[in-house]
Formats: C-alpha cells, structure tokens, sequence
C-alpha cells in the first residue's frame, strides 16, 4: 500500500497554507535582498546578504569582521532608506566561510650562487662555531650552477 506522494509542480499550484507562508517569505526576503543590495556600495556587496527579519529588525550576514565594521558604518543610511520596509534596527552577524581556507602554495626562498658563496666567504671569517656552522648550512641553499 503505497501512497503516490504530489509532485513539486502540483504542490506549488497549489500550495497549502503553510507552504503559502513560506513562499511568501521568501519572496519578502528576496525582495529586501534587492533593496540592500541596491543601497550598498559595490565594494560590500558581495560580502552581505540578508537572512532573516524578525519582527522591525533586519539580520544582516557578512563574511568577516573587517566587511561587518564596513556594514556598521553604512547602518545608520541603511536603516534611514530602509524605514519604507517597516525596518526599525539592522543586526549584524560574521559567518565566515565555512571549510578549510586555502593554503597559499609555498615557494622557497631561492638564493644566487654569488650570495652562498659570499656567506661560504663570512662564514670562514666567523670566530663563534655556532654562527660558522649557521652561515655554512644557510650557503647550503644556493642555487646549484646550470
């Protein structure tokens, strides 16, 4: 006895009253996406979006702290241009990006082959072992001749 469940299509034909709210929802939070992103300079606008409103407050999420102070700095004309929305207060939230970050690759440091000869030249004038043998092991990493 299985029951066939509705398709996608015909639930949003005709939505229930729940999904009706929702839909609505989202349209709200859509259309208050356009707004700020139409009153945010360029620079910002790919580090905001809005995720929620609760009742006159506007939940605003940004990447890092850096674009959240940016994002405090344009609260004041925001909140202003937004009050036609029924915006009362902005509240700002950092979720940065979520995953490892990048590991920038790492290149060693190269060196001439005159610049390990000239600290092989220092070293043998080093009376202290210690830096001696430093010099030696840092000539080390000059670049073999081609």
């Amino acid at each position: 006895m299985s029951r066939k469940r509705p398709s996608l299509k015909s639930c949003l034909a005709s939505p229930s009253p729940e999904l009706g709210r929702l839909l609505g929802r989202v349209q709200e939070l859509e259309r208050l996406t356009r707004l700020v992103q139409s009153l945010l300079p360029e620079s910002l606008r790919a580090h905001c979006r809005v995720i929620s409103v609760r009742g006159a407050t506007l939940v605003l999420q940004t990447d890092s702290p850096v674009w959240a102070t940016k994002l405090r700095l344009a609260g004041p004309s925001l909140e202003r241009a937004l009050q036609s929305a029924n915006v009362r207060q902005i509240e700002i939230k950092i979720q940065p990006i979520s995953g490892p970050r990048p590991v920038p690759p790492r290149h060693p440091a190269l060196m001439s082959k005159s610049t390990a000869t000239l600290l092989l030249q220092l070293a043998g004038t080093m009376n202290d072992p210690k830096l001696k043998e430093a010099l030696h092991r840092l000539s080390r990493h000059g670049r073999k001749s081609s």
